[in-house]
């Protein structure tokens, strides 16, 4: 469970007021970016984990 902590991101506090429009949005296109790649590699995790499942149920 330690490790896990240490990958989850620290409370950095941003700055964000002091952006400007597009630099906003750049930042929301690349979190989106990051949400697709771990909704990705959740769903490669619950098909794998499905599979084992049927393997063994049969």
């Amino acid at each position: 469970m330690d490790d896990l902590e240490e990958l989850k991101p620290q409370n950095v506090k941003i700055e964000m007021d002091r952006w400007n429009i597009s630099d906003l949005k750049e930042y929301i296109n690349k979190l989106e970016s990051e949400i697709a790649k771990v909704k990705k590699i959740i769903s490669d995790k619950e098909n794998a984990s499905d599979s084992v499942k049927n393997l063994f149920k049969n």
